[in-house]
C-alpha cells in the first residue's frame, strides 16, 4: 500500500533530494514550493503526512498549522532552524505532531515520518473498524495488509476468500 506525503518547502533541491529516499519505502512524495500552493494541495488531496519547513518564530506559520489541523487530522512534521523551546511549544499547541531541528540526518527524518504515518494509518483503521483478528497464536487475520497467518505460516488466499474469512471471524 503506497502512502502519500506532502512536503511544503521553498528549497527545490531539498525536495528533490528527499523524494527518492521516501519513495524507496513505498511513500509517494508530492511537494509544493509555496505555503499557498501547499495549503491548496493539502485541501484538495489525501495525505498521510505533511512535512513543512518553517521558521516557527513567524506568527503566520502557527496560523497555517491551525488551519491545517482544523481542516484534517493529518500528522504534521515541522522542519525548523533556530527554533526556541517556546517556538516549539507554540507549534505543538497549534497543530504540529513533531518537530525536527536543522540540521538533521535524512534517516532520522524518514524514521520520524514513518512513525507518524504508521500511527495515522493505525488510528484511521481503528476508526473504520479495521482490526486484526487474533485467535491465540494459531490464526491472525490482518485486514490492513490482507494477510492471514496460521501457526506462523502465511496463507495465500484470494480476495474473496480473505473477505469471507474476515467477515466470519
Amino acid at each position: 500500500m503506497r502512502k502519500n506525503v506532502l512536503i511544503i518547502d521553498d528549497d527545490l533541491e531539498f525536495c528533490e533530494m528527499i523524494k527518492p529516499i521516501f519513495e524507496e519505502k513505498a511513500i509517494d512524495v508530492h511537494y509544493e514550493l509555496s505555503r499557498r500552493n501547499g495549503l491548496d494541495s493539502y485541501m484538495r488531496h489525501q495525505y498521510c503526512l505533511v512535512i513543512i519547513d518553517t521558521l516557527l518564530s513567524e506568527p503566520d506559520e502557527t496560523a497555517l498549522l491551525k488551519t491545517m489541523r482544523h481542516a484534517k487530522p493529518v500528522p504534521i512534521l515541522i522542519l525548523s532552524e533556530k527554533a526556541s523551546p517556546s517556538d516549539k511549544i507554540r507549534a505543538l499547541k497549534s497543530g504540529a505532531d513533531d518537530i525536527l531541528s536543522k540540521p538533521f540526518e535524512l534517516e532520522e527524518c524518514l524514521a520520524r515520518a514513518q512513525a507518524l504515518i504508521r500511527r495515522y494509518i493505525e488510528l484511521n483503521n481503528a476508526e473504520h473498524g479495521l482490526y486484526a483478528v487474533v485467535f491465540g497464536l494459531d490464526l491472525v487475520i490482518d485486514p490492513q495488509y490482507r494477510i492471514v497467518t496460521q501457526k506462523g505460516q502465511r496463507l495465500e488466499l484470494t480476495r474473496k476468500e480473505f473477505d469471507i474469512l474476515y467477515l466470519l471471524a
